[in-house]
């Protein structure tokens, strides 16, 4: 997983089964993670959190800008 290495990662719907088993994963090689959901999220170390709706165009201005890869 170096490709990961020095990648922005953001993850959406955080909070679900196969989004924290991907985080768990990415973790291990990126220290660049933020992760959205709807629900607030419990801390977790290497993770920008953001509680939002994806589904409202206003959050993705505040995230494209510095993400590298999508999920």
């Amino acid at each position: 997983m170096k490709f990961y290495n020095d990648k922005t990662v953001l993850i959406t719907g955080a909070s679900g089964y196969i989004a924290t088993a991907l985080i768990e994963e990415l973790v291990k090689c990126s220290n660049n993670i933020i992760r959205v959901s709807r629900s607030k999220l419990n801390r977790k170390e290497k993770c920008k959190d953001i509680q939002g709706d994806i589904s409202k165009k206003e959050i993705w201005y505040q995230l494209l800008p510095d993400v590298d890869i999508i999920f």
